[in-house]
């Protein structure tokens, strides 16, 4: 991974993270909404934000919604905080990680039920 690349990511993903706190919307700050991961295109044009929420899918697909309408301000604010020549095309997706990880964990214990 380019080293310059991942910084911007990274600065992408802590503005991210400021602007949600910042943004007035009542409903998305219920929703406990995270910014986990943040990939971009190798020309920097694109920007992929895996969101989360420790409440479940259907809030974060709420709040990706929310994001989204709220899509003109979050782009405004990455501009003014960051010194980038274009502020990239941003798409926002559920992050299911989370979920994930613990269906893993329900088949290993499972397995281990197995063996016993």
């Amino acid at each position: 991974m380019n080293f310059k690349k991942s910084h911007v990511e990274e600065d992408i993903k802590r503005q991210l993270s400021l602007i949600i706190r910042k943004l007035k919307n009542k409903s998305l700050a219920s929703k406990e909404v995270s910014v986990n991961r943040v990939e971009m295109s190798k020309n920097r044009l694109k920007v992929k934000v895996y969101v989360g929420s420790l409440k479940g899918s259907i809030y974060k697909k709420q709040a990706i919604k929310l994001l989204n309408n709220a899509l003109g301000f979050i782009k405004h604010e990455i501009s003014k905080n960051l010194s980038l020549k274009v502020v990239p095309q941003i798409e926002f997706l559920a992050d299911d990680s989370l979920e994930y990880s613990e269906h893993l964990e329900e088949l290993f214990s499972k397995i281990k039920e197995k063996e016993k």
